[in-house]
């Protein structure tokens, strides 16, 4: 198979789905026509290239990799990607680069976490909760949805 057939195959996918939402309705909800407006104006302000981009959510880490920070905020800079996905490190530096890259961001990013156990699992002087195979051998149903909700309040 060839590269560009590769490529192609790849990107087909991608394009289908950017298809689909440009042409999608919105749902009755509880977005007002503000929120609505601001959110085609932003879409309508994009190219196509930087329609893909906000499809991208890219890895990132506050644990003093100087090298991949910068390229974190090349790509927030250049691309406009949709998201980070926050790694290792600590929650203040967490805090700092947040602000940071949302400042370098032409469009707000999506600003996300691995952490099925809790901020502990990413990072350092936080809480780690039980992980899942514990939760499972549970009778209570009750204290896996507080554990649940407790990690998202943290978040």
């Amino acid at each position: 198979m060839t590269n560009t057939l590769r490529h192609f195959l790849i990107i087909l996918p991608v394009l289908i789905l950017l298809t689909y939402f440009a042409q999608a309705q919105w749902p009755s909800g509880d977005t007002t026509l503000s929120e609505r407006h601001w959110v085609d104006s932003v879409y309508h302000s994009l190219t196509p290239d930087q329609r893909i981009a906000q499809l991208f959510i890219i890895r990132a880490k506050t644990n003093g990799d100087t090298m991949l920070i910068r390229q974190v905020a090349e790509l927030v800079t250049n691309y406009n990607i949709g998201g980070i996905c926050f790694f290792k490190g600590s929650p203040v530096k967490q805090a700092h680069l947040t602000n940071r890259y949302q400042q370098l961001a032409q469009t707000p990013l999506l600003v996300s976490i691995d952490g099925e156990w809790g901020l502990g699992m990413r990072l350092d002087s936080t809480i780690s909760f039980p992980r899942q195979m514990s939760l499972g051998a549970m009778a209570e149903k009750e204290h896996v949805y507080a554990m649940g909700a407790e990690i998202a309040r943290q978040c």
